[in-house]
């Protein structure tokens, strides 16, 4: 088992005042790592347990926190880190779009890919299309089944005396 070498950057008051006013919860298991092992000079799988990581994650935090104060909390996860367009570009790309869907042009996943071909320069993947309107909230609409203004008891009685045997013409 390592020991572990934190660089005390921040003082138990200065670490007890990040705990309190953490926004997230690994933000709090941050600085109340920190805590364990400088306060009370607990072994990483000691604290890995206490706060519910794993011991690698609490290495990786000490590791960070050894770089400096401004590496102590990392960018936070998530978001839309690589795109091909940026969100202005594609909304006004489907404003397009939009416009002709109104005058009654059905949008084709295969037409769609072709625009942004053109737009782009370079191929893209046949996934793309459906990612891009998925995130813009489009769907697909599919036809009824059944006209809106028909009655139900026509359909039932239609179904009732409809010859339901196939007479091959002569």
């Amino acid at each position: 088992m390592r020991n572990i070498v934190l660089k005390n950057q921040y003082s138990s008051q200065e670490i007890k005042q990040f705990m309190n006013t953490a926004k997230t919860k690994e933000e709090f298991r941050r600085w109340q790592s920190f805590y364990l092992i400088s306060e009370k000079n607990l072994r990483a799988e000691e604290v890995a347990d206490i706060v519910n990581v794993s011991v690698k994650t609490i290495y990786q935090w000490i590791y960070y926190q050894n770089k400096g104060k401004d590496n102590t909390m990392q960018k936070q996860r998530g978001g839309r880190r690589k795109y091909l367009m940026s969100w202005q570009e594609e909304e006004a790309f489907l404003k397009e779009l939009t416009a002709q869907s109104e005058k009654g042009a059905i949008v084709i996943i295969k037409y769609v890919k072709e625009k942004v071909e053109a737009l782009l320069g370079h191929k893209i993947s046949k996934d793309y299309p459906y990612d891009l309107l998925h995130r813009h909230g489009w769907r697909k609409i599919t036809p009824r089944t059944k006209h809106p203004k028909s009655k139900f008891e026509d359909r039932e009685e239609f179904k009732k005396n409809y010859l339901n045997i196939w007479i091959p013409p002569y």
